[in-house]
């Protein structure tokens, strides 16, 4: 059995992301960020997201998450995620895929609308968002020759 820990997203834990972020989640950050780098960018994400979370298998970093409250009246959010290649291992996959319901709420619940954009290359991060409820709304957005779609997800039982 696979050890799972889901912890807050630390100083650590972004240096870690950024050492070994997913190819795809790597292209999608430098395109958004204009090449800033990754590093300071997680840390920047930590500071202001009002929910920000790591998980590790097997003392491995799988992915790290977090959501961006647009002001504390607002009924918004921006959730955010990006995981490194051990999401392409089996179990590691399967234990994200059972741990997700749980995530969704944390990053969405208690919100109207939770928003944020993806690559249109990203079908492993198109398909998860569909599973998870996302539909994808309005017209992309390119950046430096890039399609990123908008997608959101709507919560009609606000706590």
């Amino acid at each position: 059995m696979a050890h799972v820990v889901i912890k807050d997203f630390e100083e650590h834990d972004a240096r870690l992301m950024a050492q070994s972020m997913r190819p795809m989640d790597r292209l999608e950050y430098r395109v958004m960020a204009q090449g800033a780098p990754i590093e300071a960018g997680m840390l920047h994400m930590r500071a202001v997201s009002d929910l920000a979370k790591a998980a590790y298998v097997d003392g491995k970093l799988l992915c790290c998450w977090g959501r961006i409250r647009k002001t504390i009246l607002s009924g918004e959010c921006c959730p955010w995620m990006v995981a490194t290649p051990l999401i392409d291992d089996r179990t590691a996959r399967r234990i994200f895929i059972q741990r997700s319901p749980k995530i969704i709420d944390d990053l969405t619940g208690g919100f109207n609308r939770a928003w944020n954009m993806v690559y249109e290359g990203n079908k492993v991060t198109i398909r998860w968002l569909k599973w998870a409820g996302f539909k994808f709304v309005g017209e992309p957005l390119v950046v430096d020759g890039y399609k990123f779609l908008p997608f959101e997800k709507g919560n009609t039982d606000v706590r």
